[in-house]
């Protein structure tokens, strides 16, 4: 019986299943579709050029970004009154529609023949020819050549859709009355660059403003300072994202009295002794002109040995703490004159390069730096009356004698012990004496001051 019942349940549920089958597809539904097919995104492309109109011809068109050649030509001579002028066009071959704008680029600062230039700028949307005749440039913008440094991006700028083209002239003029002083000066390797970025005229699914860059990125443009005889420019900014200028860099006028002291090299314009302080000075390193001075201090006695004859002391030679190559003797020791150097007191030595004899000294003996083969520079005082034989034989290496009295006290007083092989001056270098009025050079030639 129960083998029935479930047999009966069974067959029930079979065509309950049956039947749902059947109403399934015995109802329809109408349908149809549509397909948007060969979908593709497409990247749009920026590309643009730089173009030279050669002189002479209307069509002809040298790309400038193809060749990367100078517009304006390193071997021309410029004079006054000369003119150059080019005729340009910025091109936009790409899909997109562009913002370009021109910017001045130099490795080197300005120079005073900026000074000397004008420019003449002209902007058009369709094409022009050279001007033949001076007198139109009368038509176009002029400025001064800084200025059009300064303001070449707001000068020289644009908006092109594809295959649109931008045309501008730029004319650089020496100034008629540039005097001699710009002669020889040059404004060297200056570059003008053409910058194009993507336009605002497209529009997206919300507006035009989707590629509006915010320059929140910006990269500092290291600018120059002006010196004494260059100008300088102030930092600019470009944006890192779009390669625009954000700012612009302005040009700083040279300034006469910004001088840069070259301190690695000092000129002695009064040498010290031990009783008063010396004096040298610097000079500009762009002008050469003297910009600062310094004092030399007090020369200190060498430590030296000292002969006294009952009235005054001579030298005899160097004392037992004797050190470094600069040998000075005083005028006075232990509160009397000091009057002369013995002979033979300093006889090859090889430490001393510089010597520096105090007034008051008179004398120098026979052989007293006879082959002090280092010796260079010696500094000899007025009252010098008397230099013996060999006194400075054999200083092979001496320059330069620094004498504080006259040509005339010279010849009168010292040159009488030159010459032959037994004179102070036997086998030393090529000296010059160095007067107060002049110079006196080893062969007795005299130059006056």
């Amino acid at each position: 019986m129960e083998n029935k019942k479930r047999n009966i349940l069974i067959s029930a549920l079979t065509i309950a299943f049956c039947v749902v089958l059947c109403l399934g597809t015995t109802f329809a539904f109408f349908g149809d579709s549509v397909s948007s097919s060969n979908n593709k995104v497409h990247a749009g492309t920026l590309q643009v050029d730089f173009q030279l109109l050669q002189k002479g011809s209307t069509e002809n068109w040298t790309s400038i970004k193809q060749s990367n050649a100078p517009i304006f030509s390193e071997d021309t001579m410029w004079e006054p009154g000369y003119t150059d002028i080019k005729v340009l066009r910025v091109v936009n071959n790409g899909a997109l529609s562009i913002h370009w704008e021109a910017r001045y680029a130099s490795q080197t600062p300005l120079t005073d023949l900026a000074n000397a230039l004008e420019v003449y700028i002209k902007v058009s949307d369709t094409s022009f020819a050279y001007p033949t005749a001076r007198a139109e440039l009368d038509s176009w913008e002029k400025m001064s050549f800084v200025e059009f440094v300064n303001n070449i991006n707001e000068e020289l700028k644009g908006d092109l859709a594809k295959n649109e083209t931008s045309y501008f002239g730029i004319a650089l003029r020496m100034k008629p009355e540039a005097g001699n002083e710009y002669q020889g000066l040059s404004l060297d390797y200056f570059d003008i660059v053409i910058v194009a970025t993507q336009s605002s005229d497209e529009s997206d699914f919300f507006g035009n403003d989707y590629d509006t860059c915010s320059h929140s990125r910006t990269q500092t443009v290291a600018g120059t300072s002006a010196t004494c005889t260059t100008s300088g420019l102030k930092d600019g900014e470009v944006c890192l994202d779009c390669g625009m200028t954000v700012t612009a860099q302005q040009v700083i006028a040279k300034d006469p009295t910004a001088h840069t002291p070259n301190t690695e090299e000092w000129f002695v314009e009064i040498k010290p002794t031990i009783d008063t302080v010396g004096k040298e000075y610097c000079k500009c390193a762009f002008c050469g002109e003297r910009v600062g001075e310094r004092e030399i201090p007090k020369l200190e006695a060498s430590d030296l040995s000292y002969a006294y004859n009952g009235e005054n002391y001579f030298v005899k030679g160097v004392g037992d703490n004797f050190s470094g190559n600069h040998l000075v003797i005083p005028g006075t020791y232990n509160g009397g004159s000091v009057i002369g150097i013995w002979g033979d007191s300093f006889i090859d030595n090889l430490d001393i390069e510089e010597l520096t004899i105090s007034e008051g000294i008179t004398s120098i003996g026979m052989a007293a730096f006879t082959s002090c083969r280092m010796l260079k520079s010696v500094s000899l005082p007025s009252s010098i009356s008397i230099i013996s034989d060999y006194s400075f034989a054999g200083c092979l290496a001496l320059e330069e004698i620094h004498y504080a009295g006259t040509v005339e006290q010279w010849e009168n007083n010292v040159a009488r012990y030159e010459g032959g092989m037994m004179s102070w001056n036997y086998a030393t270098g090529d000296y010059i004496v160095y007067c107060t009025d002049g110079q006196i050079a080893k062969d007795g030639t005299i130059t006056k001051n």
